[in-house]
């Protein structure tokens, strides 16, 4: 499955769910919304089967919504550096706990 995963910068939250993501077999792209332009977030929107956003004002700067948009909410980037252990828990017991999003697509 091809999946977005979307947080503020990109280097953060949305890294942890696409590497996690990806050792599932699925195929990610992590990015950040500050620095993403309007024209490449179009285009990688149209791509992914599911977007992954991980605080809810994100869905704001989202094309208009749909079924392929879940908010796996961890908040606000407060985790101090890369692959910080406590955001990978809340990560890992998301995508755990949510394993059922994952076999549904839009195709």
């Amino acid at each position: 499955m091809k999946i977005l995963c979307v947080c503020d910068k990109g280097v953060n939250r949305s890294v942890h769910f696409a590497s996690q993501l990806k050792w599932w077999g699925n195929d990610t792209i992590a990015i950040g919304l500050d620095n993403t332009t309007p024209e490449t977030l179009n285009m990688l929107y149209a791509w992914a089967d599911k977007v992954i956003i991980t605080e809810p004002n994100q869905q704001l700067k989202l094309p208009p919504i749909d079924d392929k948009v879940v908010l796996f909410n961890v908040g606000q980037d407060t985790y101090h550096r890369p692959f910080n252990p406590e955001l990978l828990g809340k990560v890992k017991k998301f995508l755990e706990d949510n394993k059922h999003w994952l076999q549904h697509t839009n195709g």
